[in-house]
């Protein structure tokens, strides 16, 4: 034992101070120390720190616009209900014109052909032929 207890203890405390190093065993940092595990760590986890705002950001951007789009299929659903019932009524409206013209036609049919026949009926009664000109 050379050098007393005193150079003993500061050998041992240099001893231990690089079994901690070299070992991992032990608190590097309170020898002021960062090993190269913790600066590992610590650059991990600012890594996943910036992942996770990056990816709190995007999901909120996401919820957004699915917000947005939901908005507007909303909006298109509710003009495509109108404009169907619009196409429905326009539908039902030319149907029933289209009804009336063939009620007119075949209304205007019998009357022309009871003109036809009371014509008829007043040429053999008076003995005149008439100056109307028929069509075919």
């Amino acid at each position: 034992m050379q050098g007393g207890v005193g150079s003993s203890t500061t050998g041992f405390n240099d001893g231990l101070s690089v079994i901690s190093e070299t070992t991992g065993f032990g608190n590097a940092t309170q020898f002021g120390r960062i090993t190269h595990a913790e600066k590992n760590l610590n650059k991990l986890e600012n890594n996943r720190a910036k992942e996770l705002e990056r990816v709190v950001k995007e999901l909120e951007e996401t919820r957004e616009e699915l917000a947005q789009v939901k908005t507007k299929h909303k909006a298109a659903v509710a003009r495509r209900d109108t404009l169907e019932a619009q196409v429905k009524e326009c539908k039902q409206e030319f149907q029933n014109k289209i009804k009336l013209l063939i009620d007119k036609t075949e209304n205007d049919d019998k009357l022309i052909q009871l003109l036809k026949t009371e014509v008829k009926r007043l040429e053999a009664l008076k003995g005149v032929k008439s100056t109307l000109q028929q069509a075919a």
